[in-house]
């Protein structure tokens, strides 16, 4: 369900960069959570985002990424969506639905493809989507929805139950529910190396209670070698890695908790 796996060998610096890429990325917010039929999609989306709920173009395929998120203290929903249509006419039709509806919008193309953006008082709406087809024919991007609004982060993974590295700036901070779990993952930016950076931070975590469960270093590569860790306390799991960044270091934590 989170970004951030467990994962050991060759491959994990590289992993752990893009997990951290994704944490505050719109289009790849955590891991597709169930399918909805097009007939469901409208109805599902009207308890998205704390309503902000318009949905200018019924998929003909949609798969939600996230319900319930927080990203960066701002409420979103996020979901994938495909079209039978060619892209081209897609955002025709989202402008078209926008103008319609008398809500200031914008469309860009660029490198990678399309960008629609519509602001509606408080709600935030943005499609996504490359200016081709994918491998079935079909027109796929990514629809999300935020509150312009910030809300608290839940206390189960508030900052009682995830402790940040001391002396860090936080870049990313997402908090994904769903019925079975929450889960919140944050990139924090450390000055110094990896090594002291984890060494520093897992000894404050122990003494907190945390037992240790794997705690690994990986290959190196140009910016030097990354580590990573898991740990657990309670009902609370936690994944942890600091990745050499130039001379400073970004650390990836993520803690689940089963509901």
């Amino acid at each position: 369900m989170w970004c951030l796996q467990t994962v050991w060998g060759n491959s994990m610096i590289s992993t752990l960069r893009a997990c951290a890429a994704r944490a505050s990325a719109l289009t790849t917010l955590l891991v597709a959570l169930g399918y909805l039929s097009p007939a469901n999609v409208a109805q599902a989306a009207s308890s998205a985002a704390s309503q902000c709920a318009r949905m200018p173009v019924r998929p003909d395929v949609g798969a939600w990424v996230s319900q319930d998120s927080v990203v960066d203290g701002m409420p979103m929903a996020v979901m994938t969506v495909s079209y039978r249509d060619a892209p081209t006419e897609v955002v025709r039709r989202y402008k078209a639905y926008w103008d319609d509806v008398g809500i200031p919008s914008r469309g860009l193309r660029n490198k990678k493809g399309w960008i629609v953006t519509a602001t509606d008082g408080e709600c935030s709406y943005v499609l996504q989507m490359p200016a081709q087809p994918d491998p079935r024919g079909m027109a796929a991007g990514v629809y999300s929805a935020m509150r312009l609004r910030r809300a608290d982060t839940p206390t189960n993974v508030g900052s009682s139950a995830l402790p940040l590295p001391l002396g860090g700036k936080v870049l990313s901070d997402v908090v994904s529910r769903d019925p079975i779990a929450v889960g919140r993952t944050v990139v924090v930016q450390l000055s110094g190396s990896a090594a002291r950076a984890r060494d520093r931070y897992i000894a404050n975590l122990q003494a907190d209670g945390w037992r240790v469960l794997t705690n690994a270093k990986a290959l190196g590569n140009a910016s030097g070698r990354g580590y990573g860790m898991a740990l657990q306390k309670e009902g609370y799991k936690l994944d942890a890695a600091f990745v050499p960044n130039g001379a400073s270091t970004q650390a990836v934590l993520n803690l689940s908790r089963q509901l």
